[in-house]
């Protein structure tokens, strides 16, 4: 019996390495920006949007990817560089939206659209890497795999010939929590031997990457086989025509927090051989305005004194700033236009500081209010009002006269003269 119980043992041992096996989730992550990030650093062209796609294996719930930049010194994250997969893949007609839906299902293809900057033009290899987390890297989620991806930047100049025709933005009134759309529309213009296509819906680091994450990139042109093409920046060489032929891109983004946006796409192509050249900037943008959800406070700052007093060199200022309405919120106060010998309190919102006989002139400064949180979750440091002082007016220190030795020899003179005049009337 115990040969048979030893047996049993090792059995379910086995049956136990075998489904630990099984449960190895394989990832597969692929590069659908070629190895050039194409820029023109001259012009304010100094970012754009890497894509990459990734596949399982296995059902993974919940999948998060981060784009490690840390081992470049010429590209870095616009934004944290970190996107939970929230939204499957298209795979309607062309302008079909993307369907929300988390992680990943075995063999179905998700993509990650990482909006990255470059500061300098180098031909060395930049190295990135694509880090998977089966959960929120800042939480409980761990390191699955990691792919490393070699980049280098390359200047283009600007090709009137192609010109992006429209551009235009979906809803108009965006709240946070939708989804909207760029669609632009323009002309290849004749494509060099070379033959680059490269679409890319930013073209500054100024877009908001982390409040306006884009999820889905549908690109339809006309006569390639390949049409439409989701979620790819670089269009496959073999598919790229030499003649003129038009597209349509909608570049679809999801509204994570209330913001300001405006952008230019713009389009890298081979013009005349293997250079490449970069879309105008000029004939498309657009600017999207996410105001806050109905029910958030509107904040009120006010200072006690109402009327701020001025200041005297070495006598002590206090101001105190404070925040309505209250309880509804609770807020913290902020300022990055304070001068040297004033300080504020974040928690109190108390401005303090005692100037000294060089701090003459006038003073200006803007004190901010942050909700920090009792309000709905969207509004949480949404609303902020900034009080701008501009009557804080120092006057400079009367000036004592000093004598030096020769003044004091000469003051003793007129007084001994002067006495002797009056010794004379006398």
């Amino acid at each position: 019996m115990k040969r048979f119980a030893g047996m049993g043992t090792l059995l379910v041992g086995s049956l136990l390495v075998a489904v630990s096996a099984r449960a190895t989730v394989t990832y597969t992550v692929t590069s659908e920006s070629g190895s050039v990030m194409h820029t023109d650093l001259g012009n304010g062209l100094d970012a754009t949007y890497l894509v990459f796609q990734i596949t399982s294996d296995t059902t993974v719930p919940d999948v998060w990817l981060t784009l490690d930049t840390s081992a470049s010194s010429i590209i870095s994250n616009v934004g944290n560089g970190v996107h939970q997969l929230r939204f499957n893949m298209s795979t309607g007609a062309h302008g079909t939206d993307p369907i929300g839906g988390l992680g990943l299902t075995a063999g179905v293809p998700k993509a990650v659209f990482f909006l990255v900057k470059a500061s300098a033009v180098t031909a060395t290899n930049q190295s990135l890497g694509v880090k998977v987390y089966d959960g929120d890297p800042s939480g409980s989620g761990s390191l699955q795999t990691t792919k490393l991806f070699n980049f280098t930047v390359a200047d283009t100049i600007q090709a009137s010939s192609n010109k992006v025709k429209t551009v235009i933005t979906i809803p108009n009134n965006p709240t946070i929590g939708e989804l909207g759309r760029i669609t632009v529309t323009g002309c290849t213009g004749t494509v060099g031997s070379g033959k680059v296509l490269y679409f890319s819906p930013v073209s500054s680091d100024t877009w908001p990457a982390d409040a306006f994450e884009f999820v889905d990139s549908d690109i339809q042109i006309e006569n390639y086989a390949g049409s439409p093409y989701r979620n790819i920046a670089l269009i496959p060489q073999g598919d790229v025509l030499t003649t003129d032929n038009c597209y349509d891109e909608v570049f679809t983004f999801v509204i994570d927090t209330v913001g300001t946006a405006s952008t230019s796409p713009s389009n890298f192509i081979t013009s005349g051989g293997s250079n490449v050249k970069h879309t105008t900037t000029n004939s498309g943008s657009f600017q999207v305005v996410v105001p806050p959800p109905p029910g958030c406070s509107t904040i009120t700052v006010t200072s006690t004194p109402a009327s701020l007093p001025d200041a005297v060199p070495g006598v002590p200022y206090l101001v105190t700033f404070s925040a309505s309405p209250l309880p509804q919120g609770t807020y913290s106060f902020h300022s990055t236009t304070l001068p040297s010998w004033l300080s504020l309190n974040s928690t109190t919102g108390v401005v303090s500081g005692t100037p000294g006989p060089a701090d003459a002139g006038s003073v200006s400064f803007t004190v901010t209010a942050l909700d920090s949180g009792d309000d709905p979750a969207d509004c949480a440091g949404q609303a902020q009002f900034g009080f701008t002082v501009d009557a804080v007016v120092i006057p400079p220190p009367i000036q004592v006269p000093t004598l030096g030795a020769a003044g004091l020899a000469l003051l003793a003179l007129s007084v001994a003269g002067a006495a002797f005049l009056l010794i004379r009337r006398g």
